[in-house]
């Protein structure tokens, strides 16, 4: 589940906030995640690739 927060003012955006929730874990996706797959490198891989993009997504939105 993707959770996103748009701070504006005036029609101008101010701040993006974005994560990402285990709903089954009932956690935030974050930089720790990884260690839910410690036996298996190729999911800890994507763990850090996926974090890489969270920390992307918002500068994204804020550029445009």
């Amino acid at each position: 589940m993707a959770l996103v927060k748009v701070t504006t003012k005036s029609d101008s955006v101010l701040d993006i906030k974005f994560w990402i929730v285990d709903a089954v874990k009932k956690e935030i996706f974050d930089d720790k995640y990884e260690r839910h797959y410690k036996n298996y490198p190729e999911y800890v891989q994507q763990c850090r690739n996926d974090w890489q993009g969270m920390q992307y997504y918002p500068r994204i939105f804020q550029l445009t």
